[in-house]
């Protein structure tokens, strides 16, 4: 839920793609929605926004022979891939953002376990 005193949500919803998430703010007295990830990589099946409800991360798996890793600084900026893994890699994934904006992950990269990382 947005941190912006409405009473707006946001919602995953197959559409217009119907095996693709895509993330809408919804409005709850209404039930009109607005989509949140219309300019966003391909692909994605893991979309990640910060406490004010902007969708500033995701991960992009293409037919399960590599995923990537996106983020943004703003709603309004370009997205940037920051990671390619093949089936198999050590990984980095995107879980939340912290209450500054900064990126939390889990990653087992150089470990025989995954763990947390700002």
């Amino acid at each position: 839920m947005p941190r912006d005193g409405t009473d707006d949500i946001l919602v995953l919803a197959n559409e217009p793609n119907a095996s693709l998430p895509n993330v809408f703010r919804m409005d709850t007295t209404t039930g009109r929605k607005s989509l949140k990830t219309q300019d966003g990589p391909p692909n994605v099946v893991h979309w990640i926004s910060d406490r004010k409800g902007v969708v500033r991360a995701a991960v992009s798996d293409e037919s399960s022979l590599a995923s990537r890793v996106w983020w943004r600084p703003a709603e309004d900026a370009k997205w940037v891939q920051l990671a390619e893994f093949r089936l198999g890699d050590s990984r980095f994934e995107p879980i939340a953002f912290d209450g500054d904006g900064t990126l939390i992950v889990w990653s087992n990269i150089g470990r025989d376990t995954a763990a947390i990382f700002r």
